[in-house]
């Protein structure tokens, strides 16, 4: 397995650089509230943390931004999936939605997402016109059946 460097700079004093948990066993590390922010029930809120998290452009991986399972557990809340490519230096504020009935408050100090750091792969686009197209698509199984079409 590659190991891949993620630089972390802190844009808020009060940031706190990610850890990995679990003697490096976990496979996401948790991002840290700066700001405690009220999600109000049925709205949203960006949450932040006070870090830029970047790896290097010419790495073959990305970062996906998630919430901690205990957050949309207990409280009601989705993340916005943000992805972040490799070679982004911005902020990296993470929007929460509070599909909950009960306003839900992310307190300073407190972890509250997590990012997952996912290979790349490399893939191509190829255009095909509507005779080729149609050939692809008798020849795959699924053709253009979808949700739920695999029965119950």
């Amino acid at each position: 397995m590659k190991k891949v460097t993620i630089y972390a700079h802190k844009t808020d004093p009060k940031a706190v650089i990610p850890e990995i948990a679990y003697n490096s066993t976990s496979a996401c590390f948790d991002i840290t509230c700066t700001e405690t922010t009220i999600i109000p029930a049925g709205e949203s809120a960006v949450v932040p943390n006070g870090l830029n998290l970047t790896i290097e452009e010419s790495e073959s991986y990305w970062m996906q931004i998630q919430l901690r399972s205990s957050k949309g557990f207990k409280h009601s809340l989705i993340p916005h999936y943000g992805t972040v490519d490799a070679g982004y230096t911005g902020d990296l504020g993470v929007k929460i939605y509070n599909v909950g009935k009960k306003d839900v408050i992310i307190e300073e100090g407190e972890r509250y997402a997590q990012i997952a750091v996912l290979e790349k792969p490399l893939y191509e686009i190829v255009e095909l016109d509507t005779e080729k197209f149609k050939l692809l698509k008798s020849l795959q199984g699924r053709g253009d059946k979808g949700l739920g079409s695999s029965g119950k």
